[in-house]
């Protein structure tokens, strides 16, 4: 396209506010890119976000932000991202006397141009898509603010939601189809694998780019995703790959409770897209899956439909007199295919930004001139809007220490009636040092909500019975069956040694006490009794011979009532009869043992 110099007649676009009197004009530049430019033009093109400024410009006059300007002198450039071109008319801002310059809205332009303010000390306002996160260091450009983030915001913020569900896991999946001017999974997902590779509780176990989106290619990424993760990150950058990602899913089953997908939007649409509408009967398994992502997005408009008609309203009118100038993208909005809600409202385009960012000028250079510095340099406005927070057409505002928007980021989840809700908010501030938890984090639902397609609970980042299905934990029993058998084996088989010891030790010791009362004890047979004699050849034989032969004695002894003589072992003994039979304790036995022995 043929360079646009600046100042031509035909750019120059006046704002009159409705004050009395001779005002200053502020003097306002503007870079987009041409609506002749496909890939550009639905995001940056100027009849999708010209408008914008002629509704903030409105909001100025309203809120009084800018009493001693009574006109808006704004002036514009279709430099379609070319770098050369960006560099130009900076200068030539700069060198008109301008006071602020909206753009460049891609991240190479702007690189180059914010080298080029840093040395103009002239302010430049980004509200492209997420720039790259090099556009945050103060030192090389100390003159860009922005009202919209860095993709390493939304990287971080993705982590902090990792860590706040404890997932350490995961997989990831990514589409690109803009153009490399206006980049958006790409850096993200840079960003994002930067910080996992700093951190130690989190790992990466699959990663696809997808350069191929049908049904089949889906299948296959999938069945490889299967057996490495559950927790899966995504990002896509059109309708018909989320949509044919859905369906994909479903007729792989891969739709059950272990599954949770994450998807990375800056639409600040929600579920509040057509990536389940279609016209091929498939409409239910999209729905299915759908049921199993969160997503993380932007926070959204304050007021769509409202400001979608201010722009367009704008357009219609002087100096735009565009009344054609109305497609500011269309959403379809389909819930569980129950029935169909058309919503018109930007999901692509950043007229939204667009508006914003010369809002953030406004209150920036109103508080300049309240600080007594009415025509501050780029540097110092940069420094005055640190800190700053307002009410934008995109939600709240937060400018951070680097002179760019702290986003707000929502993630939506979509409940048993395919209803949309929100399950929490991040704030992100990368200069936040305190628990993200609590300083990030809002949580606005229930975990019992949150988790309600799930079946209750959160997914985990590893299966209980792995990715396999085949690493169930065991139950008690199966786990330590062998070992309970073992042990009691072993604690039997201990048992009945010790009672057979105990047995062999009382049976010793009992046949040795009966061994050594056998050396006490007479057994009835060994007793002999004396052969009985004559008692007449006896008397003779006292009375002829007399002698004192034990033999002859025993011999002649008669049993009394109480007594009977015996041989035992040839030797002479009395027995003492008793009437019952005696019973001995254990101390007579041991008794009798001892004098034995003695």
């Amino acid at each position: 396209m043929k360079k646009i110099p600046f100042f031509i007649p035909f750019l120059i676009l006046l704002f009159q506010s409705p004050l009395s009197g001779d005002g200053a004009i502020l003097q306002v530049g503007f870079l987009a890119a041409a609506d002749n430019s496909t890939e550009l033009a639905p995001f940056i093109g100027w009849s999708n976000v010209a408008g914008a400024l002629g509704v903030a410009w409105s909001r100025i006059v309203e809120y009084g932000l800018l009493p001693q300007y009574e006109t808006m002198n704004l002036t514009w450039v279709l430099t379609n991202c070319r770098e050369a071109d960006a560099v130009g008319s900076v200068i030539n801002y700069a060198e008109g006397h301008a006071h602020v310059v909206l753009g460049p809205p891609c991240t190479r332009p702007a690189q180059v141009a914010g080298s080029v303010a840093k040395y103009l000390d002239f302010p430049l306002i980004l509200w492209g898509p997420p720039f790259d996160s090099s556009l945050l260091n103060q030192f090389e450009y100390p003159t860009i603010a922005s009202t919209t983030s860095s993709t390493l915001y939304q990287a971080k913020s993705l982590m902090r939601m990792l860590s706040y569900f404890k997932w350490s896991e995961i997989a990831l999946i990514y589409y690109v189809a803009r153009s490399d001017l206006i980049p958006r999974c790409t850096p993200l997902i840079s960003d994002f694998e930067t910080l996992v590779n700093s951190n130690d509780n989190l790992t990466i176990t699959y990663r696809r780019q997808m350069s191929v989106i049908t049904n089949t290619s889906y299948a296959t990424v999938l069945r490889n995703l299967k057996e490495l993760a559950r927790v899966v990150v995504v990002c896509l950058e059109s309708d018909e790959a989320r949509r044919n990602l859905m369906i994909s899913i479903a007729e792989n089953g891969m739709d059950t409770n272990e599954y949770v997908y994450l998807m990375i939007e800056s639409r600040r649409a929600g579920f509040s897209t057509t990536f389940w509408n279609g016209t091929d009967g498939k409409n239910d398994l999209a729905i299915r899956a759908a049921r199993k992502f969160l997503v993380m997005d932007n926070q959204k408009y304050n007021d769509t439909t409202t400001f979608v008609q201010e722009v367009q309203t704008a357009f219609s009118r002087a100096p735009f007199n565009c009344p054609n100038c109305t497609n500011i993208s269309e959403d379809i909005r389909i819930f569980g295919c129950r029935y169909t809600e058309r919503v018109t409202g930007p999901t692509i385009s950043q007229v939204g930004p667009l508006g914003d960012a010369l809002l953030l000028y406004a209150y920036a250079l109103n508080r300049s001139i309240a600080a007594g510095n009415p025509t501050p340099t780029g540097s110092e406005i940069c420094n005055v809007a640190k800190g700053m927070e307002f009410l934008g057409f995109t939600g709240k505002v937060i400018v951070n220490q680097n002179s760019t928007r702290t986003p707000i980021f929502v993630v939506y989840n979509i409940d048993t009636n395919d209803k949309e809700f929100a399950v929490m908010t991040i704030a992100e501030d990368l200069d936040d040092s305190s628990d993200p938890v609590a300083s990030s984090i809002t949580l606005t639902a229930t975990a019992a909500k949150i988790w309600e397609t799930w079946g209750g609970t959160a997914p985990l980042s590893t299966p209980i019975c792995g990715f396999t299905g085949t690493d169930c934990p065991k139950s008690f029993t199966d786990q330590y069956l062998a070992i309970i058998l073992g042990c009691t084996a072993a604690a039997l088989v201990l048992i009945v040694a010790v009672i057979s010891t105990v047995v062999f030790l009382v049976r010793s010791k009992r046949q040795e006490e009966e061994r050594l009362n056998q050396l006490w004890q007479v057994h009835f047979a060994t007793l002999v009794k004396p052969p009985q004699k004559n008692t007449m050849h006896s008397s003779r034989s006292l009375q002829s011979t007399v002698t004192t032969s034990t033999k002859v004695t025993i011999n002649s002894k008669k049993d009394t009532e109480r007594h009977s003589f015996f041989f035992l072992n040839n030797d002479s003994v009395v027995a003492r009869k008793h009437n019952f039979r005696a019973v001995f304790t254990k101390n007579d036995r041991a008794m009798f043992r001892k004098v034995r022995i003695n």
